[in-house]
């Protein structure tokens, strides 16, 4: 929304789709998470390992440290 111009700041976001700010900026913090947790997160399939991320766990950032180390212990 703010790239294609259709509004210009989180708050205008936050009203066209009936939000708070708080919450708008929240789900714009996920975009935040590293690029390998992201992938990592799409590539889910099973629906206990899917809950098991909740949007609240992965807003930590402490969280996304951990899910990072994770990760690479996978790789070796």
């Amino acid at each position: 929304m703010l790239d294609e111009g259709l509004a210009e700041s989180l708050n205008d976001i936050a009203k066209m789709e009936n939000l708070s700010r708080a919450r708008v900026t929240q789900i714009m913090d996920l975009l935040k998470l590293p690029a390998e947790i992201k992938k990592f997160l799409v590539g889910l399939q099973n629906p206990a390992e899917i809950r098991r991320y909740s949007e609240r766990r992965l807003r930590n950032n402490q969280t996304s440290k951990v899910m990072l180390k994770e990760l690479d212990n996978q790789k070796v």
